[in-house]
């Protein structure tokens, strides 16, 4: 299923309205059509989000820590005192693009690569911590795949990566992400046992169970010895008649008549997500090594595409739980219109006289369609990321 967006003008001033919908594609006899499934707007108070339900999978506890996507703390300069500001000569500067790069930031930390490939990595006299130049590559590949050097002239230098790793855009170049494919690949099982832990409780079994039952948590009054709570639940008519009406069949031909028809059809299903992952790799990820001629490079290079494509269904997942289908690169786009840049306050004396700019290092509001993703999926933007006093020497 896919999120799609819709926008209307209604009322008598012709407002525009911004909506989502989630469609899935059908196949009819005049061609592959979009079904409308549901439209989509603020979570209701008895829904939870898909933060919650997230979290609830991968540590058993209710959500994980918001830290995970909070931005790195820089410590502010004292603002005890007014300061006055040339109010004709306030603009802004350093427009970078942060909404993907911060999901992705956070979804990495959420599965705790960057505490992995930390304690893999030996101290060393590198410029650049190598589990950082593996974030960019990973980053990279799910955001925007291309080349190290595109990575290099265009991607990372109109990002906002530089706030949330403190890597300089001066710093990433064409030989570090190189090495940084060399560095990585000989970490390859560990990062998988890793992975395979951690993913084991995200894609839990049994969570499409949890829509059939309604369950409600009464506080008893007083307390009936240590009982304190009552738990009650009712099967969920509504979907239990869609459940039944959207039910269908389907025939598997084998010439393998002995073999037992359940382990035919758990390796059927396999195969289809083999197949689907094949295709997310191809298309959304590029995984072919058109631009890497050295065996050990390509190696490397596939490792980054199977580390974006553990993003690309972890956000698939999450936005699952959140009700918002599982095709990412909608929400990776809309995510991609979210900035942040620089607001310059010039700043003068009591006397009159210039005394330097204060920068503060801002992320635009999301609009009205981007705050029901925000929403739904349990997280919320930071506002600002820091402020950066230049004072004019005296």
């Amino acid at each position: 299923m896919f999120l799609r967006r819709y926008e209307r003008r209604s009322g008598k001033r012709k407002r525009k309205r911004t909506y989502w919908a989630l469609v899935e594609s059908v196949r009819t006899q005049s061609g592959s059509r979009q079904r409308l499934v549901a439209y989509l707007g603020e979570l209701g108070r008895s829904e939870q989000t898909g933060w919650a339900q997230l979290g609830r999978s991968l540590s058993g506890r209710e959500r994980p820590s918001r830290s995970l996507f909070h931005p790195p703390h820089y410590d502010d300069p004292s603002d005890d005192e007014p300061v006055p500001v040339n109010v004709r000569d306030v603009r802004l500067e350093r427009l970078r693009d942060f909404g993907d790069v911060w999901m992705a930031w956070g979804l990495g930390r959420l599965l705790g690569l960057d505490t992995l490939l930390e304690g893999l990595a030996a101290s060393g006299r590198e410029a650049v911590p190598w589990p950082t130049v593996a974030a960019i590559l990973t980053i990279a590949r799910l955001c925007e795949p291309s080349s190290e050097l595109h990575v290099e002239t265009t991607w990372y230098r109109r990002t906002a990566l530089e706030d949330l790793l403190g890597v300089s855009v001066e710093k990433v170049h064409t030989d570090r992400l190189y090495d940084g494919l060399d560095w990585l690949l000989p970490h390859k099982a560990a990062i998988e046992k890793h992975l395979k832990e951690r993913l084991g409780r995200l894609m839990s079994r049994y969570w499409r169970a949890a829509r059939a039952f309604e369950v409600q948590i009464e506080r008893l009054s007083p307390p009936q010895g240590k009982v304190r709570r009552k738990v009650t639940w009712t099967r969920n008519q509504r979907w239990s008649d869609w459940a039944a009406v959207s039910a269908g069949c389907c025939l598997l031909r084998t010439n393998l008549p002995e073999t037992d028809p359940a382990v035919l059809w758990e390796r059927y299903i396999q195969l289809t997500e083999a197949a689907w992952a094949f295709r997310i790799t191809k298309d959304e990820l590029e995984i072919r090594p058109i631009w890497r001629q050295k065996e050990k490079r390509v190696l490397g290079h596939i490792l980054i595409c199977f580390l974006a494509y553990v993003l690309w269904k972890t956000l698939g997942q999450w936005m699952r739980r959140a009700g918002l289908g599982d095709a990412p690169r909608t929400v990776l786009e809309e995510l991609a219109k979210i900035k942040s840049g620089d607001v310059v306050l010039p700043t003068r004396t009591k006397q009159g006289r210039d005394n330097g700019t204060i920068r503060l290092r801002c992320v635009t509001e999301p609009d009205e369609a981007q705050k029901v993703l925000l929403h739904r999926l349990g997280v919320t933007l930071p506002q600002r990321l820091r402020r950066i006093d230049e004072i004019v020497p005296t």
